[in-house]
């Protein structure tokens, strides 16, 4: 098995595959990240997309209104809920 089912030198969708690699079996996790990895279409960002929704049992986006983290960061964001499963 590999780590990183998609290799990729993106930092946050490296991070998302991290968090799938490390979580447990019917494992959830509540992933913070730039609204911008919801929309981005090079391949690497659709096949990961794809690829973690196809071997969740439960996926989710919210999109963050502009803001809601300021004043620690103005980046639109959203967040990842998933729940693992194995295929």
């Amino acid at each position: 098995d590999r780590v990183y089912p998609n290799p990729t030198n993106n930092s946050e969708l490296l991070f998302l595959q991290l968090i799938w690699a490390i979580l447990k079996e019917n494992g959830w996790a509540f992933v913070i990240v730039p609204e911008w990895v919801n929309f981005r279409t090079s391949n690497v960002d659709i096949y990961t997309r794809k690829w973690l929704c196809e071997h969740s049992s439960e996926f989710y986006i919210f999109s963050l209104p502009a803001g809601a983290f300021y004043p620690y960061t103005g980046v639109k964001t959203s967040i990842y809920l998933f729940k693992k499963t194995l295929d």
